[in-house]
């Protein structure tokens, strides 16, 4: 049997709640690993080492990424002559 599950967050402007996109549920997963595991924190175990090597190798890629695409859009921008 599939279960199906929302998570729904409040909506700062308005106060509803409205159900969470992909990229907010994977901010608040990057803050909670960040938290739960802090410099100097032993990873004690494969799985809090593969969770952690997880996290950060996604937030190296999305960085890499945004910091392409604002490279891409300013070469795209006109110049005046």
């Amino acid at each position: 049997m599939k279960t199906e599950r929302t998570l729904l967050i409040r909506d700062a402007g308005s106060g509803t709640l409205r159900e969470a996109t992909g990229d907010e549920i994977l901010g608040v997963a990057r803050e909670y690993i960040s938290k739960r595991i802090r410099r100097g924190t032993t990873l004690a175990s494969p799985m809090a080492t593969r969770d952690y090597l997880m996290f950060q190798s996604h937030d190296i890629e999305r960085r890499c990424i945004a910091r392409t695409r604002r490279k891409f859009e300013t070469a795209a921008e006109p110049t005046s002559v």
